[in-house]
């Protein structure tokens, strides 16, 4: 077998075991901390009641409440709870592998005449989750916490699922509907990412009139399924950040925060052993790179060509992310927790892996190089399998009993 084919082999195995990973943790998933308040509500209240009383005392995000009180709500079989968090991880889970599939075939339309095949486009596409889970600060929260779930994962998956449909050639009543619903639910629960959301999508906005004109502005289906998206983004928004819940969460976690900067963790900064591992998770795109160079498009359909347009693109993902943690910033006087940053965490994913991509056009490495780093992922991602398998397994026979 030649050099790259292995290459290609050990990185499919390595999306293979963390698509196990996932299906491990989301199996073992039990409710926690603040689900259990989401239970008793429910338990004392109806559906709505639940969610009436939880935005006006804990929390606007109502989105993510309603999420979470649609999974929670059985609270009389408390054993069958279980199964519902596991149905709702793997929902979550095909909702983000699909959307990154869909954005990566849509953007590689773009630069190209031709795209992989579905099944290296489909692994890339879990490669990138991956990329995402291993450099999310929190992932303990923002993932496998069922609460912290239905904001932070399911605030990114409702945005890229989101971003898929806008990138849609269709204008259709279930693409706008689609739109609508996505974009809908990241401002109900995801406040800090939905200003930066808005922000992009103003600039993007922007960005298409400075180049058409503007008959054509007001009249592109583009434009208008942009726009569809913005204003559904702010309403949902507006309803969160200005509920009187919201204002209670933002006191309590501004005060958590600055109690944690007078103490000792003032000057600890959030890395982990896992963000060395996503680092080595850069090669499959280094290597995705070199097969895609003979394929370039020498006509680029981009809005703006511009010859160092690849050191741009790179440079903006950089600036978001630095908006982002501003974001965080201001609002909670301080860097807020960690599962905050899981939006600044799928922006340096989407940062890292374009560049390794852009470098892996550029530059040679030796297949050797390649299949070693495929190896590697590989052992890793087993151990993190075979690790998690354990201590979550003992963890849920623990908890059922």
């Amino acid at each position: 077998m030649k050099t790259g084919k292995l290459s290609l082999l050990f990185f499919s195995v390595s999306a293979i075991l963390f698509l196990l990973l996932l299906v491990t943790l989301a199996y073992h998933a039990r409710p926690a901390s603040n689900d259990f308040s989401f239970i008793g509500l429910l338990q004392d209240n109806n559906y709505f009641g639940a969610l009436e009383y939880i935005w006006n005392n804990s929390t606007g995000r109502w989105s993510s409440v309603m999420l979470a009180n649609l999974t929670l709500n059985d609270g009389e079989h408390f054993q069958s709870l279980h199964g519902h968090i596991f149905i709702h991880y793997l929902l979550l889970f095909v909702i983000l592998i699909t959307s990154a599939f869909t954005i990566l075939r849509r953007v590689l339309l773009i630069y190209y005449n031709e795209v992989p095949g579905k099944f290296m486009l489909l692994t890339w596409s879990v490669l990138f989750c991956a990329l995402f889970y291993f450099t999310t600060f929190s992932a303990q929260e923002a993932w496998m916490w069922f609460s912290g779930s239905t904001v932070h994962l399911a605030g990114i998956t409702a945005t890229l699922a989101g971003t898929a449909f806008l990138l849609s050639p269709r204008i259709s009543f279930l693409t706008i509907t689609s739109i609508a619903v996505c974009f809908l639910f990241t401002g109900g629960a995801l406040e800090t990412w939905a200003i930066f959301l808005a922000g992009i999508l103003i600039f993007t906005l922007i960005l298409i009139s400075r180049n058409i004109e503007k008959k054509q502005f007001i009249t592109n289906p583009h434009v208008r399924k942009i726009i569809i998206a913005l204003s559904f983004l702010l309403v949902s928004f507006s309803f969160n950040i200005l509920s009187p819940g919201s204002k209670s969460r933002i006191d309590t976690e501004k005060q958590i925060t600055a109690e944690n900067l007078s103490g000792t963790q003032r000057h600890n900064f959030p890395i982990d052993k896992k963000h060395f591992f996503a680092i080595l998770l850069l090669a499959p795109w280094f290597y995705f790179g070199e097969q895609m160079r003979k394929k370039e498009n020498s006509e680029k359909k981009l809005l703006l060509v511009n010859k160092n347009i690849h050191m741009l693109i790179i440079s903006g993902l950089i600036l978001f992310c630095a908006v982002t943690l501003l974001i965080m910033y201001i609002i909670f006087k301080g860097p807020g927790p960690l599962r905050a940053w899981t939006g600044l965490s799928l922006l340096l994913s989407i940062t890292l892996a374009y560049a390794a991509f852009e470098a892996g056009k550029r530059i040679k490495m030796h297949d050797l190089i390649l299949a070693g780093s495929g190896i590697m992922i590989c052992a890793g991602m087993g151990y993190c399998l075979v690790h998690q398998f354990q201590l979550t397994n003992k963890f849920s026979i623990a908890y059922d009993q």
